[in-house]
Protein backbone atom coordinates (compact mmCIF):
# COMPACT_ATOMS: atom_id res chain seq x y z
CA UNK A 1 0.00 0.00 0.00
CA UNK A 2 1.63 3.65 -1.15
CA UNK A 3 0.90 6.63 0.74
CA UNK A 4 -1.81 8.23 -0.10
CA UNK A 5 -1.72 11.89 -1.49
CA UNK A 6 1.95 11.75 -0.89
CA UNK A 7 3.35 15.93 -1.84
CA UNK A 8 7.30 15.72 -2.12
CA UNK A 9 9.03 18.30 -1.29
CA UNK A 10 13.00 19.75 -1.49
CA UNK A 11 14.52 22.76 -1.78
CA UNK A 12 17.79 24.17 -3.65
CA UNK A 13 20.13 26.74 -4.06
CA UNK A 14 22.64 27.81 -6.39
CA UNK A 15 25.28 25.28 -5.01
CA UNK A 16 23.39 22.12 -5.12
CA UNK A 17 21.62 23.25 -8.76
CA UNK A 18 22.63 20.10 -10.85
CA UNK A 19 21.49 17.90 -8.34
CA UNK A 20 17.87 19.72 -8.31
CA UNK A 21 17.96 18.84 -12.01
CA UNK A 22 18.46 15.36 -11.03
CA UNK A 23 15.88 15.50 -8.53
CA UNK A 24 13.29 17.10 -10.74
CA UNK A 25 13.72 14.13 -13.24
CA UNK A 26 13.76 11.42 -10.99
CA UNK A 27 10.69 12.33 -8.81
CA UNK A 28 9.01 12.24 -11.91
CA UNK A 29 9.09 8.49 -11.95
CA UNK A 30 6.89 8.04 -9.19
CA UNK A 31 3.42 8.70 -9.38
CA UNK A 32 3.64 11.41 -6.61
CA UNK A 33 2.85 15.02 -6.51
CA UNK A 34 6.05 17.33 -5.87
CA UNK A 35 7.65 20.99 -5.40
CA UNK A 36 11.06 22.27 -5.30
CA UNK A 37 12.05 25.41 -3.55
CA UNK A 38 14.60 28.42 -4.71
CA UNK A 39 16.30 29.40 -1.46
CA UNK A 40 18.43 31.54 -4.25
CA UNK A 41 22.48 32.32 -3.93
CA UNK A 42 22.89 33.35 -0.77
CA UNK A 43 26.28 35.10 -1.36
CA UNK A 44 27.39 32.10 -3.29
CA UNK A 45 26.59 33.00 -6.86
CA UNK A 46 23.50 34.17 -8.94
CA UNK A 47 20.20 32.11 -7.66
CA UNK A 48 19.30 29.25 -9.72
CA UNK A 49 16.31 28.90 -11.84
CA UNK A 50 14.16 26.05 -12.14
CA UNK A 51 12.55 27.93 -15.19
CA UNK A 52 8.42 26.20 -15.19
CA UNK A 53 8.74 24.31 -12.07
CA UNK A 54 6.73 25.32 -9.99
CA UNK A 55 8.38 27.41 -6.84
CA UNK A 56 7.39 29.41 -3.72
CA UNK A 57 7.97 32.69 -1.95
CA UNK A 58 11.22 32.79 -0.02
CA UNK A 59 9.88 34.22 3.55
CA UNK A 60 10.21 31.38 5.07
CA UNK A 61 13.61 30.54 3.42
CA UNK A 62 15.81 33.58 4.97
CA UNK A 63 18.09 32.05 7.01
CA UNK A 64 19.68 29.21 5.15
CA UNK A 65 20.50 27.10 8.66
CA UNK A 66 16.26 27.30 9.30
CA UNK A 67 14.51 26.84 6.44
CA UNK A 68 13.75 23.04 6.30
CA UNK A 69 11.45 23.15 9.17
CA UNK A 70 9.88 26.25 8.02
CA UNK A 71 9.08 24.81 4.26
CA UNK A 72 7.79 21.84 6.00
CA UNK A 73 5.40 23.56 8.19
CA UNK A 74 4.31 25.79 5.42
CA UNK A 75 3.46 22.84 3.29
CA UNK A 76 0.92 20.89 5.38
CA UNK A 77 -0.77 24.04 6.45
CA UNK A 78 -0.98 25.31 3.04
CA UNK A 79 -1.71 21.67 1.03
CA UNK A 80 -3.00 19.81 4.20
CA UNK A 81 -1.86 16.62 3.36
CA UNK A 82 0.55 13.53 3.44
CA UNK A 83 4.32 15.20 3.02
CA UNK A 84 7.80 14.11 2.36
CA UNK A 85 10.72 16.21 3.09
CA UNK A 86 13.83 15.03 0.20
CA UNK A 87 16.76 17.12 0.34
CA UNK A 88 17.88 18.06 -3.50
CA UNK A 89 20.59 14.79 -3.12
CA UNK A 90 18.17 12.66 -1.74
CA UNK A 91 16.34 10.30 -4.33
CA UNK A 92 13.38 7.87 -4.15
CA UNK A 93 14.54 4.51 -5.91
CA UNK A 94 11.39 2.29 -4.89
CA UNK A 95 8.03 2.92 -4.03
CA UNK A 96 7.19 4.08 -0.44
CA UNK A 97 4.88 2.17 1.88
CA UNK A 98 2.25 3.79 3.69
CA UNK A 99 4.90 4.74 6.74
CA UNK A 100 2.83 7.17 8.11
CA UNK A 101 -0.28 5.19 9.13
CA UNK A 102 -1.18 5.90 12.37
CA UNK A 103 1.38 8.36 12.95
CA UNK A 104 1.93 11.87 13.19
CA UNK A 105 5.92 11.64 11.79
CA UNK A 106 8.23 8.92 10.68
CA UNK A 107 12.06 10.04 10.51
CA UNK A 108 14.85 8.21 9.86
CA UNK A 109 17.55 7.20 12.49
CA UNK A 110 21.47 6.37 11.61
CA UNK A 111 22.87 3.21 12.86
CA UNK A 112 24.68 3.32 16.19
CA UNK A 113 28.28 2.94 14.90
CA UNK A 114 27.90 6.66 13.29
CA UNK A 115 26.15 8.47 16.15
CA UNK A 116 29.34 9.41 17.52
CA UNK A 117 30.77 10.89 14.41
CA UNK A 118 28.08 13.84 14.27
CA UNK A 119 28.29 15.47 17.67
CA UNK A 120 29.48 18.61 15.96
CA UNK A 121 26.15 19.31 14.89
CA UNK A 122 24.44 18.58 17.75
CA UNK A 123 23.39 15.33 17.54
CA UNK A 124 23.31 13.40 20.91
CA UNK A 125 25.16 10.02 21.43
CA UNK A 126 22.30 7.65 21.53
CA UNK A 127 20.47 8.29 18.15
CA UNK A 128 20.76 10.53 15.21
CA UNK A 129 18.12 11.39 13.30
CA UNK A 130 18.44 12.31 10.17
CA UNK A 131 16.83 15.46 8.74
CA UNK A 132 17.26 14.62 5.36
CA UNK A 133 14.43 12.68 4.81
CA UNK A 134 11.23 13.24 7.12
CA UNK A 135 7.94 12.39 6.66
CA UNK A 136 4.91 14.27 8.09
CA UNK A 137 0.90 14.05 8.56
CA UNK A 138 -1.19 17.31 8.46
CA UNK A 139 -2.49 17.21 12.02
CA UNK A 140 -2.28 19.31 14.68
CA UNK A 141 0.56 17.58 16.78
CA UNK A 142 2.92 17.21 13.76
CA UNK A 143 2.15 20.95 13.32
CA UNK A 144 2.95 21.65 17.09
CA UNK A 145 6.08 19.59 16.84
CA UNK A 146 7.42 21.24 13.45
CA UNK A 147 6.40 24.59 14.58
CA UNK A 148 8.97 23.52 17.76
CA UNK A 149 11.60 22.36 15.55
CA UNK A 150 11.54 25.75 13.99
CA UNK A 151 11.56 27.43 17.22
CA UNK A 152 14.55 25.38 18.42
CA UNK A 153 16.72 25.81 14.86
CA UNK A 154 17.09 29.64 15.53
CA UNK A 155 18.89 28.77 18.38
CA UNK A 156 21.46 26.46 16.64
CA UNK A 157 20.67 24.76 12.97
CA UNK A 158 18.15 22.48 11.99
CA UNK A 159 19.82 19.32 12.53
CA UNK A 160 21.13 20.15 15.69
CA UNK A 161 17.05 21.40 16.82
CA UNK A 162 15.96 18.16 15.53
CA UNK A 163 18.31 16.08 17.42
CA UNK A 164 17.53 18.21 20.64
CA UNK A 165 14.06 16.63 20.10
CA UNK A 166 15.20 13.50 20.25
CA UNK A 167 17.57 13.38 22.71
CA UNK A 168 15.68 10.54 24.56
CA UNK A 169 15.54 8.37 21.66
CA UNK A 170 17.44 4.85 22.39
CA UNK A 171 15.53 2.38 20.31
CA UNK A 172 15.03 2.59 16.49
CA UNK A 173 12.47 1.03 13.79
CA UNK A 174 9.70 1.52 16.57
CA UNK A 175 7.31 3.59 17.32
CA UNK A 176 7.46 6.63 19.84
CA UNK A 177 6.17 9.90 21.68
CA UNK A 178 8.14 12.62 21.10
CA UNK A 179 7.05 16.20 22.10
CA UNK A 180 3.92 15.28 22.00
CA UNK A 181 3.65 13.83 18.76
CA UNK A 182 3.68 9.75 17.47
CA UNK A 183 6.47 8.94 15.56
CA UNK A 184 7.51 6.25 13.31
CA UNK A 185 11.51 5.72 13.86
CA UNK A 186 12.71 4.07 10.42
CA UNK A 187 16.32 2.45 9.71
CA UNK A 188 18.20 4.99 7.65
CA UNK A 189 19.88 2.30 5.70
CA UNK A 190 16.49 1.71 3.67
CA UNK A 191 14.90 5.15 4.19
CA UNK A 192 17.49 7.81 4.08
CA UNK A 193 20.55 5.37 3.10
CA UNK A 194 24.27 6.90 2.39
CA UNK A 195 26.10 3.34 2.86
CA UNK A 196 27.30 3.06 -0.77
CA UNK A 197 30.06 -0.17 -0.22
CA UNK A 198 27.41 -2.43 1.36
CA UNK A 199 25.76 -4.32 -1.15
CA UNK A 200 23.34 -5.93 1.31
CA UNK A 201 22.16 -2.65 2.25
CA UNK A 202 21.98 -0.66 -1.17
CA UNK A 203 19.61 -3.70 -2.54
CA UNK A 204 17.09 -2.89 -0.38
CA UNK A 205 17.35 0.94 0.25
CA UNK A 206 14.37 2.87 -1.33
CA UNK A 207 15.59 6.57 -0.60
CA UNK A 208 19.34 7.34 -1.56
CA UNK A 209 21.20 10.03 0.34
CA UNK A 210 24.42 11.33 -1.62
CA UNK A 211 25.06 14.01 1.15
CA UNK A 212 25.89 16.48 -1.45
CA UNK A 213 29.85 15.76 -1.99
CA UNK A 214 30.02 13.59 -5.33
CA UNK A 215 34.04 13.63 -4.66
CA UNK A 216 33.28 11.40 -1.62
CA UNK A 217 30.97 9.07 -3.12
CA UNK A 218 30.03 7.79 -6.01
CA UNK A 219 28.21 9.20 -9.29
CA UNK A 220 24.38 9.33 -9.23
CA UNK A 221 23.90 7.22 -12.57
CA UNK A 222 25.47 4.18 -11.16
CA UNK A 223 22.19 3.85 -9.29
CA UNK A 224 19.59 4.27 -12.33
CA UNK A 225 19.39 8.17 -10.98
CA UNK A 226 19.07 10.48 -14.34
CA UNK A 227 19.80 7.72 -16.74
CA UNK A 228 15.91 6.69 -17.13
CA UNK A 229 16.72 3.35 -15.33
CA UNK A 230 15.65 2.80 -11.63
CA UNK A 231 17.98 1.25 -9.11
CA UNK A 232 15.70 -1.95 -7.97
CA UNK A 233 16.30 -5.85 -8.03
CA UNK A 234 14.48 -5.92 -11.41
CA UNK A 235 17.47 -6.30 -13.94
CA UNK A 236 15.54 -5.40 -16.46
CA UNK A 237 16.82 -1.87 -17.74
CA UNK A 238 20.55 -2.72 -15.90
CA UNK A 239 22.77 -2.54 -19.27
CA UNK A 240 26.34 -1.65 -19.16
CA UNK A 241 28.91 -0.51 -21.88
CA UNK A 242 32.48 -1.32 -21.47
CA UNK A 243 35.63 0.57 -22.96
CA UNK A 244 32.97 3.39 -23.47
CA UNK A 245 33.66 6.71 -23.05
CA UNK A 246 31.47 9.61 -22.16
CA UNK A 247 27.57 9.21 -20.65
CA UNK A 248 25.20 6.57 -21.57
CA UNK A 249 21.55 7.36 -22.57
CA UNK A 250 18.38 5.19 -23.07
CA UNK A 251 19.07 3.12 -19.77
CA UNK A 252 22.78 2.33 -20.61
CA UNK A 253 26.06 3.00 -18.39
CA UNK A 254 29.08 3.88 -19.46
CA UNK A 255 32.29 1.75 -18.04
CA UNK A 256 36.13 3.17 -18.39
CA UNK A 257 39.31 4.65 -17.44
CA UNK A 258 38.28 7.73 -19.15
CA UNK A 259 37.13 10.24 -16.65
CA UNK A 260 33.83 11.27 -18.96
CA UNK A 261 32.75 7.59 -18.70
CA UNK A 262 29.47 7.26 -15.49
CA UNK A 263 31.63 4.28 -14.16
CA UNK A 264 35.35 5.54 -14.19
CA UNK A 265 37.40 2.73 -13.17
CA UNK A 266 40.36 0.48 -14.27
CA UNK A 267 39.50 -3.29 -14.69
CA UNK A 268 40.08 -6.02 -13.51
CA UNK A 269 38.62 -5.98 -11.23
CA UNK A 270 35.18 -4.79 -11.44
CA UNK A 271 34.10 -2.08 -9.17
CA UNK A 272 31.73 -2.57 -6.85
CA UNK A 273 29.11 0.25 -8.52
CA UNK A 274 29.11 -3.10 -11.18
CA UNK A 275 28.99 -5.74 -8.31
CA UNK A 276 26.68 -4.65 -6.69
CA UNK A 277 23.81 -5.03 -8.67
CA UNK A 278 22.61 -7.28 -11.30
CA UNK A 279 22.72 -6.49 -15.00
CA UNK A 280 20.21 -7.52 -18.13
CA UNK A 281 23.41 -7.02 -20.78
CA UNK A 282 26.88 -5.99 -20.77
CA UNK A 283 27.91 -4.74 -24.03
CA UNK A 284 31.91 -4.98 -24.86
CA UNK A 285 32.14 -3.85 -28.54
CA UNK A 286 35.81 -3.77 -29.59
CA UNK A 287 37.15 -3.46 -25.99
CA UNK A 288 38.26 -7.70 -25.18
CA UNK A 289 41.09 -7.20 -27.51
CA UNK A 290 42.81 -4.53 -25.20
CA UNK A 291 42.89 -6.69 -22.45
CA UNK A 292 46.10 -9.12 -21.39
CA UNK A 293 44.97 -12.58 -22.16
CA UNK A 294 44.70 -13.09 -18.15
CA UNK A 295 42.86 -10.27 -17.65
CA UNK A 296 40.43 -11.33 -20.33
CA UNK A 297 40.22 -14.75 -18.49
CA UNK A 298 39.36 -12.82 -15.17
CA UNK A 299 36.62 -10.25 -16.44
CA UNK A 300 34.69 -13.47 -18.08
CA UNK A 301 33.86 -15.09 -15.08
CA UNK A 302 33.55 -11.53 -13.14
CA UNK A 303 30.93 -10.48 -15.64
CA UNK A 304 29.14 -13.95 -15.95
CA UNK A 305 28.79 -13.35 -11.75
CA UNK A 306 26.87 -10.05 -12.66
CA UNK A 307 24.49 -11.09 -14.91
CA UNK A 308 20.98 -11.53 -14.19
CA UNK A 309 19.23 -14.78 -15.35
CA UNK A 310 19.31 -14.48 -18.85
CA UNK A 311 21.50 -11.22 -19.00
CA UNK A 312 23.69 -11.06 -21.94
CA UNK A 313 27.18 -10.76 -22.19
CA UNK A 314 27.76 -9.47 -25.72
CA UNK A 315 31.32 -8.85 -27.42
CA UNK A 316 32.71 -8.00 -31.02
CA UNK A 317 36.39 -8.08 -31.65
CA UNK A 318 38.17 -8.03 -34.89
CA UNK A 319 38.87 -11.70 -36.22
CA UNK A 320 42.12 -12.98 -36.24
CA UNK A 321 42.30 -15.07 -38.49
CA UNK A 322 40.70 -12.47 -41.08
CA UNK A 323 43.79 -10.49 -40.51
CA UNK A 324 46.08 -13.48 -41.16
CA UNK A 325 44.37 -14.00 -44.47
CA UNK A 326 44.39 -10.33 -45.52
CA UNK A 327 48.31 -9.73 -44.47
CA UNK A 328 49.30 -13.05 -46.24
CA UNK A 329 47.26 -11.35 -49.67
CA UNK A 330 44.12 -13.84 -49.44
CA UNK A 331 41.74 -11.05 -48.53
CA UNK A 332 41.61 -7.42 -48.50
CA UNK A 333 45.10 -5.82 -48.08
CA UNK A 334 44.80 -2.60 -45.88
CA UNK A 335 45.90 -1.91 -42.82
CA UNK A 336 42.71 -2.20 -41.48
CA UNK A 337 42.29 -5.75 -42.28
CA UNK A 338 45.60 -6.74 -40.70
CA UNK A 339 47.96 -4.30 -39.34
CA UNK A 340 45.04 -3.11 -37.19
CA UNK A 341 44.03 -5.89 -36.02
CA UNK A 342 46.81 -7.31 -34.53
CA UNK A 343 48.22 -4.06 -32.96
CA UNK A 344 45.69 -1.41 -32.61
CA UNK A 345 44.43 1.90 -34.54
CA UNK A 346 47.77 3.58 -34.03
CA UNK A 347 46.27 7.46 -35.60
CA UNK A 348 45.09 8.04 -31.96
CA UNK A 349 48.30 8.01 -30.28
CA UNK A 350 47.25 6.80 -27.13
CA UNK A 351 48.59 3.03 -25.74
CA UNK A 352 44.23 2.73 -24.69
CA UNK A 353 43.74 1.87 -28.08
CA UNK A 354 46.58 -0.92 -28.27
CA UNK A 355 45.39 -4.47 -28.95
CA UNK A 356 47.23 -6.79 -26.54
CA UNK A 357 45.39 -10.44 -27.68
CA UNK A 358 43.95 -11.58 -30.43
CA UNK A 359 41.03 -13.78 -31.25
CA UNK A 360 38.62 -15.97 -33.96
CA UNK A 361 35.10 -15.94 -33.02
CA UNK A 362 36.11 -20.01 -31.95
CA UNK A 363 38.81 -19.27 -29.71
CA UNK A 364 36.64 -16.33 -27.99
CA UNK A 365 33.64 -18.50 -27.95
CA UNK A 366 36.06 -21.45 -26.03
CA UNK A 367 37.30 -18.68 -23.67
CA UNK A 368 34.09 -17.65 -22.63
CA UNK A 369 33.15 -20.90 -21.76
CA UNK A 370 36.35 -22.10 -20.07
CA UNK A 371 36.75 -19.03 -17.86
CA UNK A 372 33.46 -17.67 -18.11
CA UNK A 373 31.65 -20.87 -17.26
CA UNK A 374 28.88 -19.91 -19.60
CA UNK A 375 27.64 -23.36 -20.70
CA UNK A 376 28.45 -24.73 -24.64
CA UNK A 377 24.87 -24.28 -25.50
CA UNK A 378 24.44 -20.65 -24.21
CA UNK A 379 27.17 -19.32 -26.37
CA UNK A 380 26.84 -17.92 -30.31
CA UNK A 381 28.71 -17.13 -32.97
CA UNK A 382 26.91 -14.09 -34.30
CA UNK A 383 27.76 -11.58 -37.49
CA UNK A 384 29.40 -8.07 -36.30
CA UNK A 385 26.96 -5.32 -36.03
CA UNK A 386 29.45 -2.52 -35.83
CA UNK A 387 32.98 -1.07 -37.20
CA UNK A 388 34.07 -3.24 -40.07
CA UNK A 389 31.55 -6.05 -40.65
CA UNK A 390 33.47 -8.27 -43.16
CA UNK A 391 36.33 -7.98 -40.76
CA UNK A 392 34.95 -8.38 -37.63
CA UNK A 393 32.58 -10.95 -35.09
CA UNK A 394 30.26 -10.88 -32.86
CA UNK A 395 29.75 -13.62 -29.79
CA UNK A 396 26.83 -13.97 -27.72
CA UNK A 397 27.07 -15.67 -23.92
CA UNK A 398 23.74 -15.95 -22.28
CA UNK A 399 23.42 -16.67 -18.30
CA UNK A 400 21.65 -19.33 -17.31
Amino acid sequence: MRIKNLLVISACDSRMGSWGKLWIDQIQKFDVDWKIYDLGGFGRGEPFEFNAHELTNKDATSQFSTFKPHLILQAIRRFKRPVLWLDADAFIVHHLHDLLARVDIAVTVNRPEEWKQHEWSGHNNQGVVDAGVFFVNPTPASDQFIARWAALSHERNAQAALNHLFKDLTNRNTVGNFSGASVRLLSTEIYNSHYFTEKSVMQKSKIIHFKGNKSKVLDPAVYGIGKGAIASDDASDCKLRVGQRGKGKNGWLHLDSHPSADIVAEIPPLPDSVTNRKWQTIEGIHVWEHFHKWEAEKLARSFNDVLATNGKLILECPNLEIACRSFLGGYKDSDRYHMHVIYGDPQHEDAAYVHRWGYTPESLKQQLIEYGGFHANDVSIESAQFHVRDRDFRVVAKKR
